[in-house]
């Protein structure tokens, strides 16, 4: 029988969980709350979200697969490198993810794996890098192509700072 706090989170058709300015000692608080909404849950945003324990519990509710999961919006979260990359490897079980945003993330040492993880996405449509200081665009420009799925692509606010990175960018679209 569910605890009186768990029944309060349960059976709302909560369809999208928006949480900004907060700080959190773990990620269990959200990962239950999708589970108890998960036959309508469809989009997570965090903006300037911190995890003292970081992400792991939501890593790991991700990497069942049991989500309808189709937007995530990580801006300028506090969840730690090793957090990122295990939880964008998790996205890759997110068979119904369609964006992915992953804004102010500090990612340019992470590239190259984060890349790796959703270069097969099979339904990944947008994919927003925007605003992480990624100056080597060569990762990039290898995941678009060879990724035929992805529509819309988002680098704003990414230094380029060689024409080889804008001209392999390029080439990667066509």
């Amino acid at each position: 029988m569910p605890s009186e706090i768990e029944s309060h989170f349960k059976n709302y058709n909560v369809e999208t969980l928006s949480l900004s300015d907060m700080s959190f000692y773990r990620s269990d608080f959200i990962s239950k709350f999708i589970s108890m909404n998960k036959s309508d849950f469809h989009a997570l945003s965090l903006t300037r979200v911190h995890f003292d324990e970081h992400i792991k519990d939501l890593a790991d509710y991700l990497k069942s697969g049991d989500t309808k999961i189709t937007k995530i919006v990580l801006h300028d979260c506090d969840i730690g490198d090793t957090n990122l990359t295990q939880m964008l490897a998790d996205c890759s079980n997110l068979d119904k993810l369609k964006e992915l945003h992953l804004v102010k993330m500090n990612m340019q040492e992470h590239m190259r794996e984060i890349i790796k993880y959703l270069l097969d996405h099979k339904s990944l449509k947008i994919l927003d890098l925007s605003n992480n200081e990624l100056k080597n665009m060569n990762s990039v420009s290898e995941f678009l192509a060879r990724n035929q799925v992805i529509k819309k692509l988002n680098i704003k606010g990414n230094p380029i700072l060689h024409e080889n990175d804008l001209r392999n960018l390029l080439f990667g679209l066509t």
